[in-house]
């Protein structure tokens, strides 16, 4: 899905009630957030020399040929991830743009796509990411969640 083609919806100018949470378990934060790049050597680039980024690890490029997937690269934010996947930003497939919630165990990572498709939310995960517990929620199936999960 391109990004062109997402709907934008105006916010409501009158006052709004703050939803209420459905959720059994609250999460602990982000595992990871997934976002495509153009130029991994730029952005790598960029992303070290402005912003003071670490590089956790190049997987299908700079050296690394060992990975069955798309060329990409995390760095570290102070606590949190970003994964940068090469190819076009504006034509980006979903399973390069994606958000990866924390799980504490596999237990705890049941129960949260059982809620999250009980929403509605189509769900992709676990994936086999070493060392990770995530739920991956790719980015159409997000904004879908938001408009047909509202039970």
């Amino acid at each position: 899905m391109a990004i062109a083609q997402v709907p934008v919806v105006d916010p409501p100018k009158e006052e709004l009630p703050v939803p209420t949470t459905s959720a059994q378990l609250r999460l602990t934060g982000w595992d990871h957030i997934a976002i495509v790049v153009p130029d991994l050597v730029e952005a790598e680039r960029w992303y070290v020399d402005v912003l003071g980024a670490d590089v956790v690890g190049r997987y299908n490029w700079g050296g690394d040929i060992s990975h069955p997937v798309t060329p990409h690269e995390d760095i570290r934010l102070g606590k949190d991830v970003i994964s940068l996947f090469h190819g076009d930003p504006t034509s980006s497939t979903p399973r390069l743009v994606h958000y990866a919630f924390n799980c504490r165990s596999m237990d705890e990572l049941d129960t949260w796509k059982a809620h999250l498709k009980r929403k509605g939310v189509a769900i992709r995960g676990p994936m086999a990411h070493p060392g990770f517990g995530a739920v991956s929620i790719y980015d159409h199936e997000l904004a879908a969640g938001f408009r047909d999960g509202e039970s």
